[in-house]
């Protein structure tokens, strides 16, 4: 019990709020290019059939993968107040849906 405190001091001194928001930008960031070159790249889809056609599978897609977006963004986002944070992010990843949605014709999509 005792070791797993010390190994927990040990990583709170190094995951210092700096690093902490260093990381979550960097997660955000790499999410963000990632899912560019997979809603840009053709002939990929979503990889799943849903047995009773309740959802479509390109909604579905859509809502996790721009969800988890907007969830990053919001962690990353760096604002004074919860809500100019969430506002923000969540601007953020609707802008950035809009423009995917648009530029996805020009590569075949």
């Amino acid at each position: 019990m005792i070791y797993h405190v010390a190994v927990f001091e040990r990583w709170r001194d190094i995951l210092t709020p700096a690093v902490q928001r260093w990381l979550l930008r960097a997660a955000a960031a790499g999410y963000w290019v990632l899912l560019f070159m997979l809603t840009h790249t053709p002939g990929i889809g979503t990889g799943f059939n849903h047995p009773f056609h309740l959802l479509q599978q390109d909604k579905t897609a859509h809502i996790t993968a721009f969800g988890l977006l907007c969830a990053l963004l919001i962690a990353a986002w760096p604002a004074r107040t919860r809500d100019r944070k969430a506002a923000c992010g969540f601007l953020a990843a609707a802008a950035y849906c809009v423009i995917d949605e648009v530029t996805q014709s020009w590569t075949g999509r």
